[in-house]
């Protein structure tokens, strides 16, 4: 298989699965563009008790100063703090917040991912690798449980691995406004 057509930022598979899944987990930068695009599938899911978790960079500290730095505006952290503050108030507002956990990361993941019903044969864990200062679309793939169990597996453990580091959201940052 050519390298492009495996690495592609190709969805399509993950985006038919998502409203359906029980299992959802989502790692990155700030998830600002992914959160808004699937924050309609995600009330769904959530209302159906699916569980949610997703990890972030902290938007406190130095790790926005980091995320900037890897970027193509390394002169602007504010930016990844707004766009962090931002999908916490998207995941916030959710009408039904039992089943979602958010975990805060404190430094900046090396790769964007969301897995779906990854325990499951059927699941699937979608991968954006992570670039420096790199102005184009970032290469990315999809892997199948079934097909490729060994890397599904990885890449899960990953995100169990991120996820032990991280801290809890808190009150302060759900609602900075009440904690000046």
């Amino acid at each position: 298989m050519p390298g492009g057509d495996f690495l592609s930022g190709d969805t399509k598979e993950f985006d038919a699965r998502i409203s359906r899944s029980l299992d959802l987990r989502f790692a990155g930068v700030t998830l600002n563009r992914t959160m808004r695009s699937y924050v309609n599938d995600l009330r769904k899911a959530l209302e159906r008790g699916a569980s949610v978790k997703v990890l972030l960079i902290d938007p406190a500290g130095p790790v926005p100063e980091e995320a900037a730095r890897r970027s193509t505006i390394p002169d602007q952290p504010d930016v990844f703090e707004h766009r962090v503050r931002s999908t916490l108030y998207l995941l916030r507002d959710l009408p039904v917040r039992e089943h979602l956990e958010v975990r805060l990361l404190p430094f900046v993941p090396a790769f964007m991912m969301f897995a779906l019903d990854a325990g499951d044969e059927d699941g699937l864990v979608h991968v954006e690798l992570g670039g420096h200062r790199s102005p184009g679309p970032t290469p990315g793939f999809t892997l199948s449980n079934r097909r490729d169990h060994q890397w599904c597996q990885y890449f899960v453990a990953e995100f169990d691995r991120l996820w032990e580091v991280a801290r809890e959201v808190t009150d302060i940052d759900w609602y900075p406004a009440r904690h000046p």
